[in-house]
């Protein structure tokens, strides 16, 4: 079977409302998966987490490609060209701006309210 095969099959169950693990129940309102796929899910990420060597691969891997990353001069987030010999592309260098705005912001705000 070809991936657009299950991408397809995925929509259809999502678009009816019926769980697209499973199969058999409904899904629960706005949602993809019942409540048992969901619990099931939760259940097994928990115990991913919990894994210490699997958090510390993670993390290697994760510190690896940003070293590439950076390197190649490739935005750390999506793999774009930088934008100004920066660590990100065009629209995460805009976003990264926008959320330090916010941030300035808010502990202004919180300074402004100390007095």
């Amino acid at each position: 079977m070809s991936p657009d095969y299950y991408r397809e099959q995925y929509k259809w169950y999502r678009a009816h409302g019926i769980c697209t693990c499973c199969h058999q129940r409904d899904a629960d309102p706005g949602k993809a998966l019942c409540h048992e796929c969901a619990e099931k899910k939760r259940q097994q990420s928990a115990n991913r987490r919990a894994d210490p060597e699997r958090r510390e691969s993670i993390r290697a891997e994760k510190k690896a490609r940003y070293q590439r990353a950076r390197q190649e001069k490739r935005c750390i987030i999506c793999g774009k060209d930088t934008y100004r010999d920066k660590s990100y592309c065009y629209e995460h260098w805009i976003r990264s701006i926008r959320i330090a705005r916010e941030r300035y912001k808010e502990r202004r705000w919180k300074r402004m309210q100390k007095k």
